[in-house]
């Protein structure tokens, strides 16, 4: 579960902004469950908050973890087409 959601990351980013922070993203694009509607509210909030860089990459299962196991594998070119869309996106 994770621990945040666009309003928290909207918040973060405002206040944070005040005292002059830039925000950098990791973003792993294709995770278990990720449908197009997530990815666009993904890529809609990166152009609304505008990081200052973003490294995005392709969900890649690891062996034995939680989420190797999870229902609903995107498959690998849509996650490296999605990790390359989100990465070459121009914010400014």
């Amino acid at each position: 579960m994770r621990r945040h959601n666009a309003d928290r990351i909207r918040e973060i980013t405002k206040h944070g902004r005040k005292f002059g922070m830039i925000f950098s993203w990791d973003i792993i694009c294709g995770f278990p469950g990720e449908d197009d509607e997530d990815f666009e509210k993904t890529l809609n909030l990166a152009r609304e908050l505008r990081p200052e860089k973003i490294h995005a990459f392709p969900f890649s299962a690891r062996p034995q973890t939680a989420a190797a196991a999870m229902p609903g594998k995107v498959i690998r070119r849509i996650a490296k087409e999605r990790a390359k869309k989100i990465a070459g996106a121009d914010f400014a």
